[in-house]
């Protein structure tokens, strides 16, 4: 690693930091003689992740298009006239954020849309904005690594090797 970020003139502290910054970017392979350590320490860096990166990006956008557009609003009010009920409504939450996995593809648009929907009715209903964050919680997040094509899910079984649906 030294080779690679070593220039003349740099001193070790300024080389020590651009080899932090190097591994980080690129990734780094270790070397210990024990496979173990080095299979968990051999990394791409944040360049492995631009894949990721790219599809969290991506479902954001198509999140912000579908709120800005109206959209959500559209969505909205059929589900609400359906759950008259706390109950209802809180299902409702449960449903739209694990469809928004399956749909969206993303977590952070299964959290984040949802809780944007049904903020206003929560408060029109009077409920603590507390019960509208665990309803979310209970779907959006739980739920994100069962789907393939989930940023969540897609990582997870990357990283670990399993299938989502183990």
């Amino acid at each position: 690693m030294k080779a690679f970020v070593a220039e003349p003139g740099l001193g070790p502290v300024a080389t020590g930091i651009k080899g932090i910054y190097a591994a980080m970017a690129t990734g780094f392979v270790s070397k210990s003689g024990n496979a173990a350590v080095d299979q968990l320490f051999s990394r791409g860096g944040m360049a492995s992740l631009l894949r990721t990166i790219w599809l969290v990006l991506a479902a954001l956008s198509f999140a912000a298009i579908m709120e800005y557009a109206g959209f959500l609003e559209r969505i909205l009010r059929p589900v609400v006239a359906h759950a008259p009920t706390r109950g209802r409504l809180i299902l409702a939450v449960n449903g739209s954020g694990v469809g928004l996995n399956v749909i969206a593809g993303d977590q952070y648009v299964a959290v984040v849309l949802p809780s944007r929907m049904f903020r206003s009715e929560f408060e029109r209903r009077g409920l603590a904005p507390q019960v509208l964050s665990r309803a979310v919680e209970d779907s959006g997040t739980v739920t994100s690594v069962l789907v393939p094509w989930n940023t969540c899910g897609a990582y997870i079984s990357g990283v670990l090797g399993v299938s989502t649906a183990s």
